[in-house]
């Protein structure tokens, strides 16, 4: 009947020939006027004219749909077939980059280095800071004693012959700072209670750092008990 019914239209016409009509007049959709020879002229009805376009819009909408199917699947095959435009990038050459980095710096390792020592140059040095003196550690009240009681004990036991070098002399005192023990052997020979001897060769005494350098005297390294 929709077939029908979009072949008619809302003004008088003519009856299609072998067009089932009767069955629009049932439907109420047409209106007809009937002659001697049976329905001769009919029109749309308002209920069939709005029939008539919602027939019409469905089959607009078919048609709106199959086409832009279409198009999306034209489209779709059109870019399956292009050639890819991405470009894989090329592995990293690690000795290639390495080899590069090498030559880059060896053609500007010259400029550098002279850049490098005018701004060394130029440059302000920064203040060194200053430097409080350490506080001297007093001799303990006893370690004179203890140094005449350990001079007389390694004589005996090592047999220095009266000699006896500060490297063994030291070690045998703990618990005296370093600058206490040279101000107190030093004290001991202003008091005639010991005397102090140099190496004839400094370089070759062992441990020469154990000894005691004076300016115009040389290095003492030697005590000897009177």
């Amino acid at each position: 009947m929709d077939a029908l019914l979009l072949t008619l239209t809302s003004r008088p016409a003519e009856v299609p020939p072998g067009q089932p009509a009767a069955a629009l007049v049932e439907a109420g959709l047409a209106q007809c006027k009937i002659g001697q020879g049976g329905i001769q002229r009919y029109a749309l009805t308002k209920a069939g004219t709005a029939r008539k376009q919602e027939v019409q819009a469905a089959r607009k909408a078919e048609e709106q749909a199959r086409k832009q199917a279409e198009k999306e699947a034209a489209r779709a095959a059109k870019q399956a077939a292009k050639p890819s435009r991405r470009t894989t990038a090329p592995a990293l050459d690690e000795a290639r980059l390495l080899a590069g980095v090498r030559a880059l710096l060896a053609e500007h390792r010259e400029a550098l280095l002279r850049e490098l020592m005018e701004w060394h140059r130029t440059s302000p040095s920064p203040a060194a800071p200053a430097v409080q003196p350490a506080a001297q550690q007093p001799a303990p009240p006893d370690a004179a004693a203890q140094m005449l009681h350990a001079l007389q004990r390694l004589d005996a036991q090592h047999r220095y012959d009266g000699l006896v070098p500060l490297r063994a002399l030291r070690p045998a005192v703990p618990g005296v700072p370093r600058a206490a023990f040279d101000a107190t052997l030093l004290d001991l020979e202003a008091r005639r209670q010991l005397d102090l001897k140099i190496a004839n060769d400094p370089v070759a005494v062992p441990e020469p750092e154990a000894g005691i350098r004076v300016d115009g005297r040389g290095l003492i390294y030697y005590v000897v008990r009177r």
